[in-house]
């Protein structure tokens, strides 16, 4: 007995061969519907930001370190709190600093 090749190349794919045109539609809309449902849940979450109202002279820095540390008070060995960097003004470095503790903090933690 002699076998021949029976492949047979279909011009569409197997699954839909028998399928309507609405029914093929409506499947690919289904899955379409899927991957746009399924790409919304890596989107980010709208959130609302809380206000914070920021101190940034050296005499709201001494009255923050008295609250927070009654002990020590308020403690600058490098009298970092006078500096002005890159020709800003004294308010401009200290938010600088407060932001750069706040974020190397976060760094030296993880």
């Amino acid at each position: 007995m002699i076998i021949k090749n029976h492949n047979i190349i279909s011009p569409r794919p197997l699954l839909l061969y028998n399928y309507s045109i609405a029914t093929i539609i409506m499947l690919r809309s289904a899955i379409l519907a899927a991957t746009i449902a399924s790409t919304a849940a890596f989107s980010p979450a709208p959130t609302g930001r809380a206000s914070t109202s920021v101190s940034e002279s050296k005499a709201d820095l001494q009255n923050l370190a008295a609250k927070l540390n009654p002990a020590v008070k308020y403690f600058d060995p490098l009298n970092l709190a006078e500096a002005e960097f890159w020709g800003e003004s004294n308010e401009a470095t200290i938010g600088f600093l407060r932001e750069s503790e706040v974020k190397h903090g976060r760094v030296a933690v993880s």
